[in-house]
């Protein structure tokens, strides 16, 4: 047991110490992560939906089927809340 712990730290410092050195090279500025950003409930059901359409509407235009798509654009803008207050 106290050999695993020992290896765990071993992995750790090693971890930090490369994570370190990749800061020194790069810049803390390159390396920060991005913040992010949690949806709310509606939000999601909409991204969702709207990628939905957009899949909808690809394999209308894999079909050549562009009056199709178009069609289909058209009820998924009526569809879709135009603010965020209407969600």
């Amino acid at each position: 047991m106290s050999s695993f712990l020992q290896e765990a730290e071993r992995l750790q410092k090693s971890e930090e110490e490369e994570e370190a050195a990749a800061l020194a090279i790069a810049g803390a500025d390159a390396i920060a992560p991005a913040p992010t950003k949690m949806l709310s409930e509606s939000e999601d059901d909409l991204a969702l939906q709207a990628a939905m359409y957009g899949v909808l509407f690809q394999v209308y235009a894999d079909q050549s089927d562009w009056e199709e798509g178009l069609k289909l654009m058209d009820v998924a803008i009526s569809s879709m809340p135009r603010t965020k207050h209407r969600l």
